[in-house]
């Protein structure tokens, strides 16, 4: 079985962006959306909240990043990995990732070491002493797609993170 490992890069928070690395050319496209929640008033005068593009973001405002997948071969694609790293200086919202059938992890270190269960990765201190990590510590977030993308299939993984 050949591994086929998808990167969804890191973007600014006004951009939205497909990329695709290590994968056959043309078979797997992916596209990168930030997107925020924002309170509108209707023309009944009752709030609601709606899914907009991200704009300005201030310190404290939570941002929902969103990756699609489309398999855009002609050949069903097998274990189809999406590998997006939290943005600099977001944190991640801690049990927001989601992906419909797809394995999630967690790595506190670029993308060296994965774990399901966040807690069981350690921080090492300064001071030789160690903790468990917990979601300001997460860099990357991994979904692993169950089984294989037939053509033409889609699917999309998300996550929240909240500006520093």
């Amino acid at each position: 079985m050949k591994m086929l490992r998808l990167s969804a890069c890191a973007i600014p928070l006004l951009l939205l962006a497909s990329v695709v690395r290590a994968a056959p050319p043309g078979s797997i496209k992916l596209q990168t959306i930030a997107q925020q929640e924002k309170v509108v008033v209707g023309k009944d005068g009752k709030k609601h909240t709606e899914i907009v593009p991200a704009g300005r973001v201030l310190p404290g405002v939570e941002v929902i990043y969103t990756v699609k997948y489309t398999n855009v071969g002609k050949k069903p694609a097998e274990n189809v990995v999406v590998d997006d790293p939290v943005p600099a200086h977001m944190n991640y919202i801690d049990g927001s990732a989601t992906g419909d059938n797809t394995a999630i992890s967690y790595s506190i270190d670029g993308g060296k070491h994965w774990s399901a269960m966040l807690e069981t990765l350690e921080i090492h201190n300064s001071d030789g002493t160690t903790r468990s990590a917990t979601a300001r510590d997460v860099t990357n977030i991994r979904w692993v797609v169950k089984g294989k993308l037939a053509p033409g299939a889609s699917g999309r993984v998300q996550y929240r993170a909240v500006l520093q």
